[in-house]
């Protein structure tokens, strides 16, 4: 891995009127979006980013929608940043401001800066993954499966990415991504025999190499993990940091720095048993009769938590169980199975990469359920003690997942910050009556400078709130027929052009069926 050094385009230091001038009519930006229009918001929160690079600081942003946040951070970022990560909240955003955001700065300012895209190893094909399930007939199960591997297959042969976002036809959401995708539990690293063709490797590779990489919160939050025990490779050292969609870090801080346990993982599990035991260690036992005893033992702890499918949550903390017993009693008996199929395991891990991969993930989910279950229920522990985890269960149609979190992350966080490093977070929704405190303290950012930048939309004249007073409960199966009934007319009073969110995808499934059938009726142009 080369060592990187900082590009020559970088400006050291940029006064606040040449970001004027950047940002005004006659400046480069203006000449590649037409339409352009000076926002002095956005005018500001650049001067405020650059600042923040320039003394190697801290600032939490809040600016209201369409101010500008993205060329905000980006243009002092690309000319004065160095070596810079962007975080975002989501793959979707990341995808958007690499494939668009970033291009269009970058040719406004005719700086030859480097980009590269990371995503965790989830979002890449795994070429050894693919090739066993190939050779695993039975593992398919429908004939869309069967298609959708043939989709796979060809895409892993002519991608230069790996990148499953870049093959539509396939659902990101199919379930048999988990297959043909690696784990850090199920990797074989070094020994995979596809190792020169890995995708997840080239794209780290990129992202040393690059001089701006973006990367998501999920990614980042990895990354301190992993730093945590001493691994230093996913992501690349950078002068500057630029969190975007930052309300959403705290929340990926606490799942990442926390721990959660599924059936669908101890099912997972079980099926890699057998198959890498019957291949390639035979004759240690019978390695099918291993795999359904952990197959037994985590539905029977999915059976224990019947009681929470009454709830409305289907979720409860580890204190409220409503059935303690009989789920401390399961859980115990998983823990065994766990702990003595590992053992099997280790004496047998060097006979083959599959092994050790089972043997792995053997290891670290059974210590995922033991410190999930420390402390016991009649612990004597002080309570200062006891409060510094949360622990739930939650319980889904057919599995249950153990959740363990932390109540602050604030030092884990804040400890991760290298020295001379810059970070700049910035979202529309970060403080509370213009106070930030609540969102810096839940990260441990007490000494970072903060502002607050009005939108430069006027709501009051530019925008109405309709909250409809007679639509069904949410959870009637009348609500959403009687819901699009209610947005025709709002869309024909704005002359189309409308976004509407739903909360799944079933919703937005049923809703452009439903407007379909109205707009086809009345004679609209269709949704």
């Amino acid at each position: 891995m080369r060592r990187y050094d900082p590009p020559s385009f970088l400006v050291p230091h940029m006064s606040d009127q040449l970001i004027s001038q950047l940002f005004s009519l006659e400046g480069p930006l203006a000449a590649i979006a037409p339409g352009f229009r000076v926002r002095p918001s956005q005018i500001e929160l650049a001067q405020m980013v650059e600042r923040t690079i320039a003394e190697r600081s801290t600032l939490v942003a809040e600016a209201g929608t369409g101010t500008g946040k993205t060329w905000a951070y980006l243009v002092p970022a690309l000319l004065g940043g160095g070596k810079v990560l962007v975080s975002t909240g989501t793959r979707t955003l990341q995808d958007q401001l690499f494939a668009r955001d970033l291009p269009r700065v970058r040719e406004a300012l005719s700086v030859p800066a480097s980009i590269a895209l990371l995503k965790g190893r989830g979002n890449y094909v795994c070429h050894y993954h693919l090739e066993k399930l190939q050779t695993e007939d039975r593992a398919l199960k429908s004939r869309a499966e069967v298609q959708q591997l043939r989709h796979i297959h060809t895409f892993a042969q002519q991608s230069t990415t790996g990148d499953r976002a870049d093959l539509p036809s396939v659902p990101e959401e199919a379930e048999i991504w988990q297959r043909v995708t690696s784990t850090r539990e199920n990797c074989l690293g070094q020994d995979c025999p596809n190792v020169r063709d890995c995708f997840v490797l080239k794209a780290r590779r990129q992202a040393q190499e690059a001089d701006v990489v973006v990367i998501n919160h999920a990614l980042f939050m990895a990354d301190v993990m992993l730093r945590d025990e001493g691994i230093t490779d996913l992501l690349p050292a950078a002068d500057t940091v630029v969190f975007d969609e930052a309300h959403q870090l705290p929340d990926t801080a606490t799942r990442f720095l926390g721990s959660s346990l599924s059936t669908h993982q101890l099912l997972d599990l079980s099926k890699l048993i057998e198959v890498a035991g019957l291949a390639h260690a035979r004759e240690m036992t019978n390695w099918s009769e291993q795999a359904k005893r952990l197959e037994h033992a985590a539905r029977e702890l999915r059976l224990t938590c019947a009681a929470l499918e009454n709830l409305s949550s289907k979720r409860v903390t580890f204190e409220a169980f409503p059935e303690p017993d009989a789920f401390d009693a399961s859980r115990a008996r998983l823990q065994d199975v766990l702990d003595e199929i590992g053992k099997m395991l280790t004496t047998v891990e060097d006979k083959h990469p599959d092994l050790a991969a089972a043997a792995r993930t053997c290891l670290e989910l059974s210590e995922r359920l033991a410190q999930w279950g420390q402390p016991g229920r009649d612990s004597r522990a002080p309570i200062q003690e006891l409060q510094q985890v949360v622990r739930w269960v939650e319980c889904g149609l057919h599995h249950v997942r153990l959740h363990a979190a932390p109540l602050s992350v604030a030092e884990a966080f804040s400890r991760y910050r290298q020295a001379g490093q810059a970070w700049i977070f910035t979202s529309a929704t970060l403080s509370v009556q213009n106070d930030f405190s609540h969102f810096t303290s839940r990260l441990g950012l007490e000494a970072a400078q903060t502002i607050r930048l009005e939108s430069p939309f006027d709501y009051a004249k530019q925008a109405l709130l309709f909250v409809p007073q007679q639509l069904p409960p949410a959870q009637s199966p009348d609500f959403l027929p009687a819901f699009v009934d209610t947005l025709v007319p709002l869309i024909q009073a704005s002359q189309g052009g409308a976004l509407v969110l739903c909360t799944t995808l079933r919703a937005v499934e049923r809703v452009q069926v439903c407007l379909a059938r109205r707009t086809i009726a009345w004679g609209l142009p269709g949704p």
